[in-house]
């Protein structure tokens, strides 16, 4: 169950860069002339990290962007994954390299996703001789919005069901049932929100990227997916995620493909075989004729029996129908 934290940031980022800085940093946002798209400038910023000690962050990214009183200025934006005492100094080396090379205002912008609520490095300096030199960061941590779920799920900026997907996932790490649990919360959201068939397939995406299942519970979880959206057919603009955006083909279908049809009947025993082991876990022994029914069910009832597991208070409601 090893998150990959890489990837959902740097697709996000990426794609989604004006709302990532007006959800993290809306005062920055607020001072950029976005008639002028950014330009990002990996191959220059590659070249000013050569020599810079690198640490255990998940991106950094540079944009060159208009302000909005015409001047051109560079934003410098790392995301750490954790705490990193080299973090202040790698950041302020960062910050000359690029002003050296632009002789241009630079803003290092500082994510931090560590899971230390009291690290907060904001700022690099020293003192000689009476002289002081000192960079200041701006800085957000994603620890912050752990109070805040309600609001990220409510939010219409993609980068709040990221940061709920990237709290969530740090919270849930060992515990497979939660992590499915919240999973399909998020997913609820999502659809909920009503958004076009392209930005939902890459939210939904990034969730797949972030909150990693073992493989019997990620089928769950896509079961859950497939019937949602029968359910709603009529009620969203995009039907079946899994087919219209390229994802989830590359992960599951990919992998799918040559596999004789035996396979399928071995997972679904190894799907009887998780939910019989969870259920007695909850439960205590089952009943003969339960146990019966569990052994002649299809991979589409476990689904539903695996959901109904997760808030179930007795063992009748794991077996109940719908």
């Amino acid at each position: 169950m090893r998150a990959d934290y890489d990837a959902p940031w740097k697709s996000a980022l990426s794609r989604y860069f004006p709302e990532f800085l007006a959800f993290y940093f809306p005062a920055v946002h607020a001072g950029i002339d976005w008639s002028c798209a950014p330009v990002f400038r990996e191959q220059e910023l590659a070249q000013v990290s050569h020599h810079a000690k690198a640490g255990k962050r998940i991106l950094d990214k540079l944009a060159e962007v208009r302000r909005d009183d015409g001047g051109t200025a560079y934003l410098h934006i790392e995301v750490q994954a954790r705490r990193d005492p080299d973090l202040p100094l790698r950041a302020f080396n960062y910050h000359y390299r690029i002003f050296d090379l632009y002789q241009r205002p630079v803003a290092t912008l500082l994510v931090l996703a560590d899971d230390s609520p009291h690290w907060r490095p904001a700022a690099y300096s020293y003192r000689l001789f009476g002289a002081e030199t000192q960079v200041r960061y701006l800085l957000v941590k994603l620890h912050d919005f752990a109070n805040q779920m309600p609001q990220l799920l409510s939010n219409d900026n993609l980068f709040g069901i990221l940061t709920a997907a990237h709290l969530l996932t740090m919270a849930t790490k060992g515990q497979a049932l939660h992590r499915l649990s919240q999973k399909v919360r998020l997913s609820e959201q999502l659809y909920a929100k009503g958004w076009e068939a392209g930005r939902a397939g890459d939210v939904l995406g990034i969730l797949d990227w972030l909150m990693v299942l073992p493989p019997l519970l990620e089928r769950t979880f896509q079961q859950h997916i497939l019937d949602m959206e029968r359910r709603n057919a009529m009620a969203y603009p995009f039907v079946n995620l899994f087919e219209r955006s390229g994802w989830r083909r590359g992960r599951v279908e990919g992998r799918e493909e040559g596999r004789e049809e035996g396979r399928e009947e071995g997972r679904e025993d190894g799907q009887r075989a998780l939910l019989a082991a969870q259920i007695a876990r909850r439960f205590g022994t089952m009943p003969a004729e339960l146990d019966q029914r569990l052994a002649k069910a299809a991979s589409a009832e476990l689904s539903v029996w695996a959901m109904h597991l997760l808030e179930a208070k007795s063992i009748d409601e794991v077996f109940r129908p719908g």
